[in-house]
């Protein structure tokens, strides 16, 4: 789903960093996702992996709706990554994502990526600063700016073939004390619902993983996430499943599901999705 805890972490596990595969074997891809969730959530998202013969042009958009009692979530994201060959010893990219709501919540994430491989590992160290605008009721002050940087570091193994593993931490801080917007009820008055439920996606910091087995037919595999709130300090878990089949040389399709629950919560929340891709 394309929500606010997995919008700050997405394409941070590129899946081409798990292949031990030449830069000239990989073809461009076309993929468009479809997702729904427990809790009357859907989602789609549409991206284009395009090989520039060598380095790499990702361009993604994606929109999630939700409701909140009477309140009514709608979101949108936007993703653009140019980046040098991936399967160079080492390599680099640099990216622009926006992810909002009209009139509630903006953020501009800018992140540069350096990548390191050898034979079996593959590494990723990629700073980030976010630009972000939360608004309010109020007439006389529109919105609050703040602004948050973060570090994301990967490491990948892939020497075991068919297995893959691999894993990403991250870790943000924020300019300013938001831990007042779960202990100042004044703020309610001041914020939305909406903007209120956005804020509480705010990470303090993320660990995520996944493993797998990839073959010529498809792939299969499995990823996990634990992520701390920066604004109560409850704890976000997230598991799921996947599978990955080719139709034939060009088109492929995979199916996800999976459920995620809150520390401060005691409602867990099924999701899936199911994807198209073409790849030519």
């Amino acid at each position: 789903m394309i929500s606010l805890r997995h919008f700050f972490t997405i394409i941070l596990l590129p899946t081409y960093v798990f292949t031990n595969v030449n830069a000239e074997t990989l073809p461009s891809q076309l993929n468009l996702e479809r997702g729904w969730d427990s809790a009357d959530g859907s989602d789609y998202f549409v991206d284009a992996d395009i090989d520039l013969s060598g380095p790499r042009l990702f361009i993604g958009y994606g929109e999630s709706d939700s409701q909140l009692g009477s309140t009514v979530l709608n979101t949108t994201t936007t993703q653009v990554e140019l980046s040098s060959n991936p399967f160079n010893d080492t390599a680099m990219a640099i990216g622009y994502s926006e992810w909002g709501q009209d009139g509630e919540i903006d953020i501009k994430t800018y992140r540069l990526d350096f990548i390191f491989n050898t034979d079996n590992w593959g590494f990723r160290l990629a700073p980030q600063t976010r630009e972000i605008e939360l608004y309010t009721l109020a007439a006389m002050r529109p919105k609050i700016n703040l602004d948050s940087d973060g570090i994301n570091v990967g490491i990948n193994y892939y020497a075991a073939e068919p297995f893959y593993i691999g894993a990403v931490y991250s870790a943000h801080n924020y300019s300013r004390n938001l831990s007042t917007l779960s202990t100042d009820p004044r703020l309610a008055l001041i914020f939305s619902p909406a903007t209120m439920e956005y804020a509480f996606g705010f990470e303090k910091e993320r660990i995520a993983g996944n493993m797998g087995l990839a073959f010529s037919w498809g792939s299969a595999g499995i990823d996990g996430s634990r992520s701390v709130s920066e604004i109560d300090n409850s704890i976000s878990t997230s598991i799921a499943v996947s599978i990955r089949y080719k139709l034939n040389k060009h088109w492929s399709i995979k199916a996800r599901g999976g459920q995620s629950d809150n520390s401060f919560s005691t409602a867990k929340i099924s999701f899936g999705s199911v994807s198209v891709g073409y790849q030519f």
